[in-house]
């Protein structure tokens, strides 16, 4: 599977988690169902990295088995092959792991991530719900007017519109207590699109990368 196939792996479990997350009321089934989406999303979002690697050993034709350590050994059978295009390669995909790395939040999702997988479940611990309505307003309005070259103040008390019910709006949404700035579906968001940009600029950058569709 290439890069640009995890990401859509990954969009797809991000369509279902924005889904689960919005649903009310949150039952404990809802919850459960959104942790699995959650963990399904960043087990495909942060492997795309390593794909591009995979990619690359395929593309430049380096022949590193899967039993191989990939990160490990891609420099020296780079080398071995004096394969310059796949040197440049690795030089720019480090450069852009260890910014992801650095990168607020690529570092909270990949840290969720390597605990899900090797210690336990991470998931939404924070719910915030707004709500609101539509406000009405009523009184006497003042109104100043000329008349008979002198300003009259007068007032005149609009007529009430027919009572309405209040409409409300309830927004729910779900946050990582250690990132409470932003809503876990917007993280999970900006995140796939700091990697869709990569899975584009290796295509840009190193033609021969081009993922499969």
């Amino acid at each position: 599977m290439s890069a640009k196939k995890r990401l859509q792996e990954a969009r797809f479990f991000l369509e279902e988690l924005r889904d689960s997350l919005q649903s009310l009321p949150q039952d404990s089934p809802t919850q459960m169902k959104s942790c699995y989406y959650l963990s399904a999303f960043q087990s495909a979002a942060v492997s795309v990295v390593d794909y591009l690697l995979e990619d690359a050993n395929i593309e430049f034709s380096l022949g590193i088995s899967l039993d191989e350590k990939l990160r490990d050994i891609f420099e020296s059978k780079a080398k071995e092959i004096d394969n310059k295009a796949a040197l440049d390669f690795l030089k720019w995909w480090r450069e852009e792991r260890e910014a992801l790395k650095n990168d607020p939040i690529g570092k909270l999702l990949t840290d969720k991530r390597h605990i899900g997988i090797h210690r336990r479940q991470t998931k939404p611990d924070l719910a915030k719900i707004e709500t609101g309505g539509n406000l009405s307003f009523s009184g006497s309005l003042g109104i100043k007017h000329p008349c008979q070259d002198k300003l009259v103040d007068t007032c005149k008390t609009p007529e009430q519109p027919p009572t309405r019910p209040k409409a409300t709006e309830t927004n729910f949404d779900w946050f990582f207590s250690d990132y409470p700035d932003e809503p876990v579906i917007t993280v999970c968001g900006k995140f796939l699109d700091k990697l869709a940009r990569l899975v584009s600029e290796a295509e840009r950058k190193f033609p021969q990368h081009e993922t499969e569709s």
